[in-house]
């Protein structure tokens, strides 16, 4: 019986794991799934052909790339990037740092505190849990779906964005007359609502 192998190598600081390719069996139609319990405070590069990702312990900037799976992490730092040609994406992110999040098919579900983000999906909702005095600069897009902005406290930024089929509202104070800084969230949808629920009480 031909068996899949994991390969392991450390060089410096950097341990790197992989499943090779079997050039015994003929085809691609195989793989594995990988368990890893890692030491606090490492960064994580993953990277899967086919299949999803998920984090249940918070790691520093980490960077996912799957082509056919959903990804599920927990970032104790920045920059996170995340990306998956099809599935959704779930982050939470404990302190912060840039993120980048993008599916070409599923929604995006982001809790955090980052003051730079891009969230990206083709199709699918996008929902955004910020702090109380978030003022930071970013970007949310779907071509299908709805984009939904929370915050239990007061959102310290002003809104732009265009919806081709759809409302956007803001329920709490005018997103504009909040403060004076320079903190903006542009979001677009081609098939979605957008909104925003901020201040007490909501």
């Amino acid at each position: 019986v031909n068996m899949m192998k994991v390969v392991s190598s450390v060089e410096g600081d950097t341990l790197t794991i992989s499943v090779p390719r079997h050039s015994k069996l003929g085809t691609n139609n195989v793989g594995a799934s990988l368990y890893l319990t890692l030491p606090e405070g490492v960064e994580i590069d993953i990277y899967t052909a086919n299949g999803s990702v998920e984090s249940t312990d918070a790691f520093p900037s980490p960077k996912v790339r799957t082509s056919n799976g959903a990804i599920t992490m927990i970032a104790s730092s920045g920059p996170v990037e995340l990306r998956t040609s099809n599935g959704r994406i779930n982050l939470t992110n404990e302190t912060g740092g840039d993120v980048e999040a993008k599916t070409s098919n599923g929604p995006i579900f982001y809790s955090g505190t980052s003051r730079d983000m891009e969230l990206l999906t083709s199709n699918g909702s996008i929902e955004v849990v910020l702090p109380n005095g978030w003022d930071g600069q970013s970007y949310f897009e779907t071509r299908n779906g709805n984009i939904k902005i929370h915050c239990d406290g007061t959102l310290d930024c002003s809104l732009s964005g265009h919806t081709s089929n759809g409302k956007i509202r803001v329920n709490g104070p005018r997103l504009n007359e909040v403060g004076a800084s320079d903190a903006h969230i542009r979001v677009d949808t081609s098939n979605g609502s957008v909104t925003v629920e901020h201040g007490s009480g909501n």
